[in-house]
């Protein structure tokens, strides 16, 4: 390589998960379309479900927008996943074994994670969409919309906004 060709930024895929989607919204030489589509392009997302079914519909349904890192059926295993992978998205269920949903973004917000927390959950009740945001969600899901909210409900909260299934409240 010639020294005046040489790269002085690392490529974008050598910055830490949880910087990455901050450099590439806040990089000036790119527009917000570019932006959201390297960050769609990017995001590692795990996803956490006590279904197998589920867990199944939902990686197949997510796949072919993000990079799912790994699908776990406990809250506990999914704050163990989340450190380890460095997702950069963690998609929780509220009713969960060894530890539920609300206690696991907890963790994941105690724990400093970057991660943003999606909830899916057939919970509709106002109760626990409050109780799910209190713990640092970005955005909730309900269950029986998963195909028309979930790819665009982890859009926006990875670029930061918040987001509820039609039919609840924040």
């Amino acid at each position: 390589m010639h020294p005046a060709a040489k790269q002085t930024e690392p490529p974008v895929s050598y910055i830490p998960a949880p910087d990455r989607i901050q450099f590439i919204l806040h990089c000036s030489c790119i527009n917000s379309f570019v932006a959201k589509a390297l960050m769609k392009f990017r995001a590692r997302i795990l996803v956490a479900d006590d279904h197998a079914g589920r867990r199944e519909r939902v990686h197949t349904l997510l796949d072919s927008h993000f990079d799912v890192v790994a699908t776990v059926n406990d809250g506990q295993a999914a704050v163990d996943a989340t450190a380890r992978l460095k997702s950069d998205l963690v998609l929780l269920d509220i009713l969960m074994p060894k530890m539920d949903g609300i206690r696991a973004a907890q963790e994941l917000k105690r724990q400093g994670q970057g991660a943003r927390v999606v909830f899916l959950s057939v919970q509709q009740d106002q109760e626990f969409v409050a109780a799910a945001f209190e713990s640092g969600a970005t955005a909730y899901v309900f269950k029986s919309r998963i195909n028309s909210d979930l790819v665009w409900a982890i859009d926006r909260a990875l670029a930061g906004e918040v987001f509820v299934s039609p039919g609840a409240e924040r």
